[in-house]
């Protein structure tokens, strides 16, 4: 976006160059998938497995997951006008404060899944939300770029705990049968709350 910008192109301009640079990765993605990646259960074709219901701990999963989806997609329409307002900071003072959290969150999550292995999901998850919500909680008083980068640092820890937590407990609580449908069900509670936190935080 700042590239862009210098380039000498507005905003509104820039938007189309922004997401046909996300669409090409996209599809180099897409037909790496397509032709490298084998069928995961081709055993399944031969001996079909029995189908059993969704459990009542994947129902409950799904609650939590819709609540926090609901609760950052809420916040985000938000936080860039309140932070330039109450900060003074511009887009490029937040962008760099944004920095580190974002560093976390590309690496991060490899290595809290070991953690998750050993010492169990739900203190993971726990403890992850338990800090990404209280970190949340803060940013609100906060009058200092650089307190704002050290509390993002620590929201993303938190949700790099509880995420690969959470789906690693999808598997474990799916069954050998029905593991694609109940990631299908997790992915749609997070996007279900995330469809309406913007609705309900960008009402007034």
């Amino acid at each position: 976006m700042f590239a862009l910008g210098k380039a000498g192109l507005t905003l509104t301009q820039s938007w189309p160059w922004i997401f046909a640079l996300y669409a090409l990765p996209a599809l180099v993605a897409l037909a790496v998938v397509w032709r490298g990646v084998p069928e995961t259960r081709p055993a399944a074709e031969v001996t079909p497995v029995k189908s059993r219901p969704i459990s009542s701990q994947l129902l409950a999963l799904m609650g939590i997951v819709a609540v926090t989806g609901a609760s950052n997609a809420m916040v985000w329409p938000l936080l860039m006008i309140f932070l330039q307002d109450s900060l003074g900071a511009g887009i490029e003072a937040l962008a760099m404060a944004y920095l580190p959290a974002a560093i976390l969150s590309s690496f991060l999550p490899s290595r809290m899944g070991h953690f998750a292995d050993r010492l169990g999901r739900k203190p993971l998850m726990v403890g992850g939300l338990v800090g990404g919500a209280l970190a949340s909680a803060l940013i609100p008083h906060l009058r200092s770029l650089l307190l704002l980068a050290l509390l993002w640092a620590v929201e993303s820890v938190g949700y790099a705990a509880s995420i690969p937590a959470e789906r690693a407990f999808v598997a474990d609580i799916a069954g050998e049968d029905t593991r694609g449908t109940s990631y299908g069900l997790y992915t749609f509670a997070y996007f279900l709350g995330a469809l309406v936190g913007p609705i309900a935080g960008g009402w007034r």
